[in-house]
This record gives structure tokens, C-alpha cells and sequence, in this order.
């Protein structure tokens, strides 16, 4: 399955030391918005999308497992802060900076004076708790991946992909798809009045 929007796409050069590279940081569905978006990062990558991805495979999962938890449902940006903070955790400082936070909006336990150690001690235990002896140790895993709060340490999608999870679904790199191969779908007004294909010439 692929998921693909391209409503907001752009080209991202996201260099901190260049102010022309700067990004709006208000991108993206609230409910899936990534933690760096959140605090004022305006030099943004694609992890926002890993993350994205992340809360999309973690609704699939759970209502898969029956389990009637709604998830990042947030009335606003505060809102999602402390639905992130209380399933995920808090940043410490070290990732605050990589987030390269503007905001303190994420920043509770640091201005309560708790160290970072006490801070990454509960890190994932309410997410843990939910799925707990219900999916396998390399979902876990996975998931603590993609939940990375600091862009920097976020898994990549193609690491992702080969992750010990997906073993069995994606073996090895022979069996991903080359899209390059294919010619672009052009933008059309309808579906109904698209005359593009796809790669097996099915109509659109």
C-alpha cells in the first residue's frame, strides 16, 4: 500500500544557517504533525513524514488489536503537545536542540528542574503499556523508532523499511518497487476525467 499527498509538497533545502530555507511550520493535518513542527522548527525534513507515517501505522495496529484508544486527536497544537508528551515523552535538552526548538512548549519537566535521565525514564511507557504482550518485540522496536522525537534520531523511511518487522514482507532491496522507471502521473482535475495509467496501464 502506498500513501501519497501531495497537497502541501515543495521542495525542502532546510539549511539553519541559511534563513532563505526556511519553511513554514505550520504544515500537515494537526492529528499527524511532527514534535519538531510543534516547537517553531522552520528547517524541517522529511522525518515530519516518518513520523506522519508512524501515527498512520500505530491507528491501523491498534484497531487491529480492537483497541478503542483515539490517538493524537487534538483540538489544537497544546493539545497535541501533551498528548505526544504523555503517550511518547518529553524532549530532553539535547533533543530540544536538535529540534531546533523556538518554543517551550514541550518543555514541562525541564522547567520543573528534572534532569534529562529522569526525563527519558518515561519515555514510551504509556505507548508500551497499550500494546503490551499484543504485538511482537520488533513492532515495539519499530515504533520507538518512528516516534523519535528529535529528527535527527527519527529512523529514516528507507532504514524503516528494513527494519527486522518488515522481514518476510520486504526482504531485501530487489523486491522494492523502482518507481523511477515509470513516467509521472500528471495532475488532473477529476478522476473521473483522468485519462492517466499506472504502471500496469490500468486507467486511473
Amino acid at each position: 500500500m502506498k500513501i501519497c499527498d501531495l497537497g502541501s509538497s515543495k521542495k525542502l533545502l532546510s539549511n539553519p544557517n541559511d534563513e532563505s530555507t526556511q519553511s513554514l511550520n505550520y504544515i500537515g493535518t494537526r492529528s499527524f504533525r511532527a514534535p519538531e513542527l510543534l516547537v517553531g522548527n522552520r528547517y524541517y525534513n522529511t522525518k515530519i513524514d516518518v513520523w506522519s507515517t508512524g501515527i498512520v501505522f500505530l491507528k491501523l495496529l491498534l484497531r487491529y488489536l480492537n483497541k478503542k484508544v483515539s490517538l493524537f486527536e487534538a483540538k489544537n497544537t497544546n493539545h497535541l503537545c501533551k498528548i505526544i508528551m504523555e503517550y511518547i515523552g518529553e524532549p530532553t535538552r539535547d533533543e530540544l536542540k536538535e529540534m531546533l526548538a523556538t518554543r517551550d512548549i514541550m518543555s514541562q519537566s525541564i522547567k520543573a528542574g528534572q534532569c534529562d535521565e529522569d526525563i527519558l525514564k518515561k519515555r514510551f511507557k504509556k505507548l508500551d503499556a497499550i500494546l503490551k504482550n499484543m504485538v511482537p518485540d520488533h513492532c515495539i522496536d519499530l515504533l520507538h523508532q518512528v516516534f523519535q522525537l528529535s529528527p535527527e534520531r527519527r529512523i529514516s523511511a528507507s532504514a524503516a523499511l528494513k527494519h527486522p518487522y518488515f522481514c518476510g514482507i520486504v526482504s531485501n532491496e530487489e523486491k522494492m518497487v523502482d518507481v523511477s522507471k515509470y513516467s509521472v502521473i500528471k495532475n488532473r482535475t477529476t478522476e473521473a476525467t483522468s485519462p492517466c495509467t499506472n504502471a500496469h496501464g490500468v486507467r486511473q
